[in-house]
């Protein structure tokens, strides 16, 4: 079956299971790069010094360039240019460096289709990110494997246009009575995109709690653990409270309780975060 091909207007719509298939029957589904990996492994060691950070990134002088860039974004406010890898991983930090590794081998290898907003879809996902990592942290869940969920939560819309055209022109064409796509997925797939993300970060072989609290972002009553539904409540907050800027209101009584603390933090982080996304995208 050719799977990329593959379409499917006008023919009943598949089941969940049917659907998850087609996503694992993806054969050409891009991977994380060899260097993420070991840069992720690296920074996440508490004995990794600048050097060996340093000594890293050298040996992908694409990457390299693209920090330096990032450095010199005015979201970070430096007085003198970053001119040097070293000044830019002091600049972004250890863990801001990993997460960029990660957002540019996500941005760049997926492209985007004809019918989406490259610079919409990443401000509302870095922002996502950015906001999730701090109601995590604001309430003592782990808030690097939060932004690792706020990030991707919507990869599903990247992958189904370009690998699975068919199933995408069927949401699409689903939309057309005014539903969102998430809510066209849940009907007309009896299932949340965010399952399709999660299947996905099982073939990357992402943390099992991360995929488990995107499972929990897809169906809020499934059972998970402790950890994982705090995460997906993080995740899903932040969610909200970037859709609300993006529609300009702030309908603080709609999210579930977190604390006033983290509330009152996303909303000043909004302002920081938003040259971010651009920043990556000028990298690309």
């Amino acid at each position: 079956m050719d799977v990329e091909r593959e379409t499917i207007v006008g023919m009943p719509p598949p089941d969940p299971e049917s659907l998850l298939a087609r996503v694992d029957a993806i054969e050409t589904l891009p991977v994380l790069s060899e260097h993420h990996q070991r840069l992720r492994s690296l920074v996440e060691d508490e004995t990794t010094s600048l050097k060996d950070v340093v000594q890293l990134v050298e040996r992908d002088p694409t990457f390299a360039a693209n920090l330096i860039r990032i450095g010199n974004s005015p979201i970070f406010a430096q007085r003198v240019a970053v001119d040097t890898i070293q000044r830019a991983i002091q600049v972004i930090g250890f863990k801001g460096v990993a997460d960029m590794s990660l957002t540019l081998e996500v941005v760049q290898g997926f492209g985007f289709p004809d019918n989406l907003d490259a610079a919409l879809f990443w401000d509302h996902a870095v922002n996502a990110a950015v906001m999730s990592r701090d109601l995590a942290r604001q309430n003592d869940i782990d808030h690097d494997k939060a932004y690792l969920v706020g990030l991707l939560h919507d990869v599903a819309f990247l992958v189904l246009p370009k690998f699975l055209p068919g199933v995408f022109a069927h949401l699409v064409h689903a939309t057309e009575d005014g539903s969102s796509i998430h809510d066209a997925c849940l009907q007309q797939f009896g299932c949340s995109p965010l399952l399709v993300t999660a299947r996905l970060m099982r073939r990357w072989n992402f943390n099992e709690e991360v995929v488990d609290a995107t499972e929990v972002l897809a169906s809020p009553g499934r059972d998970a653990s402790a950890d994982a539904c705090s995460l997906a409540l993080a995740v899903r907050n932040a969610h909200e409270i970037c859709e609300q800027y993006q529609e300009g209101c702030l309908a603080w009584d709609r999210l579930p309780p977190l604390s006033d603390a983290a509330r009152l933090t996303s909303s000043k982080e909004h302002k920081f975060v938003g040259g971010i996304s651009a920043a990556i995208l000028s990298c690309c």
